[in-house]
């Protein structure tokens, strides 16, 4: 089985260039950290906050049974095996089973479509946009055909179970609930004090602050998307800025161990959908 997956990705890397190097590198990133974090600031910052809201719940909790199931099965990547060629390398972080990229984008987009309504052609874009993200992992020869393939179906089944719960129960009891079913993988994994676990510890600590961004913000400052657009702009640019500043400024202070990363990822959530939204509706923007 290992050996004929790795048969598919030497096939599709036998028609590697730099051109196509390249190509994969940006669609890769279709799927990373970074985007998702726009995409969800756009929504809760500019066009609905509850749409917003629940884009976050789908992805982070996608993000969190991702690092779940990594971190107990435990696959290896193909990197270093015969024949395969590794790029951007620095995305690979943690195990190879499932697909994080691939999961990310099947969670965000399938999610993100379900605001066009009716419409079909957003439903195929988004079905391209899945599919070659889980392709570029392949190309760039950072994952097994069966990690982008679980990756995919995961995202997508996360997507609708997250928002069918999101309008079923109360928001802050299903924050509260999932982020308590998480509490004992945390525990499980700090003990065994593995560093390939900090993208789900990352992941924890931004779900639990989302949480209580969240619950802050709906008791305390209750904002609208009603805004001018040159002060929704505002709202984003610095709102994004905030995050980027202080998951890169903590960065180089806090040491690398799990209980920083939680720290750390959890205050980007809280100030970027918390404490930025209490000052901007201060400064009437």
């Amino acid at each position: 089985m290992k050996e004929f997956q790795l048969e598919i990705i030497r096939g599709i890397q036998s028609i590697s260039n730099s051109f196509l190097d390249k190509v994969a590198q940006i669609v890769t990133f279709l799927g990373e950290e970074t985007i998702v974090i726009i995409i969800i600031g756009l929504f809760y910052y500019v066009f609905n906050k509850e749409f917003g809201k629940k884009l976050a719940y789908v992805v982070l909790t996608s993000g969190l049974v991702n690092g779940v199931v990594k971190n107990f099965v435990k696959a290896p990547r193909p990197i270093g095996e015969e024949g395969i060629r590794s790029l951007r390398t620095e995305t690979a972080t943690g195990y190879s089973f499932p697909s994080g990229h691939t999961q990310n984008a099947a969670a965000l987009y399938s999610s993100v479509v379900r605001y066009s309504k009716k419409k079909v052609w957003p439903k195929i874009i988004v079905a391209v946009i899945i599919v070659l993200v889980a392709l570029s992992r392949l190309y760039l020869g950072v994952h097994y055909p069966v990690d982008v393939i679980v990756g995919g179906v995961l995202g997508v089944a996360i997507s609708i179970i997250g928002m069918l719960l999101y309008d079923k129960v109360k928001t802050n009891t299903l924050f509260l609930v999932t982020a308590g079913i998480m509490v004992p993988f945390v525990v499980i994994f700090a003990i065994q004090n593995n560093p390939l676990f900090n993208d789900f510890f990352k992941m924890f600590g931004m779900f639990c602050g989302a949480t209580l961004a969240i619950m802050f913000e709906a008791r305390y400052v209750n904002f609208d998307n009603k805004s001018v657009w040159w002060k929704r702009l505002i709202r984003i640019v610095v709102g994004l800025a905030l995050i980027v500043g202080i998951q890169q400024g903590l960065k180089l202070v806090f040491p690398d161990v799990f209980y920083c990363h939680i720290i750390r990822y959890f205050l980007m959530a809280f100030v970027g959908l918390g404490l930025w939204p209490y000052l901007f509706k201060k400064l009437h923007l």
